[in-house]
């Protein structure tokens, strides 16, 4: 009976949450506590920095920003500290060889949607050029 060889790459020395002892996600989805431990991370880092400095004067933009003048979009910056996390994680899962093929279709995606919205404004600028202010 023969034996079983050994992979000679091991998925946990790849992988960047499994490098960390952190809990991994399956293919190149991260894990949610990942995710989650990653956020208050990076969401701490932010908005701690901004209340230390908002006396000054672009930390009191900043931290008018990120309170929403009063109206707390908190959930909304988390939400996009959250996603912003979740992309960085899966970009560090892209193996070698599929890395130029991921650059292209964000790029692609990147420009298609900046072709819709400059249209956008462009349509809109052009339909209210046959108005006056008043």
């Amino acid at each position: 009976m023969s034996e079983v060889p050994r992979p000679l790459i091991r998925y946990a020395s790849l992988d960047p949450e499994a490098r960390l002892g952190l809990p991994s996600g399956s293919h190149t989805t991260p894990s949610a506590a990942t995710c989650l431990l990653a956020t208050t991370l990076v969401g701490g880092a932010v908005y701690g920095s901004s209340y230390a400095f908002r006396e000054g004067e672009w930390g009191a933009v900043a931290w008018e920003y990120l309170t929403g003048f009063g109206r707390i979009p908190i959930p909304i910056a988390i939400l996009s500290i959250w996603c912003i996390v979740f992309l960085t994680l899966k970009a560090l899962k892209i193996r070698d060889g599929e890395a130029r093929r991921v650059f292209a279709l964000a790029g692609y995606l990147v420009f298609t949607v900046s072709t819709f919205i400059t249209g956008r404004i462009q349509r809109d600028s052009l339909f209210l050029t046959g108005f006056t202010k008043e």
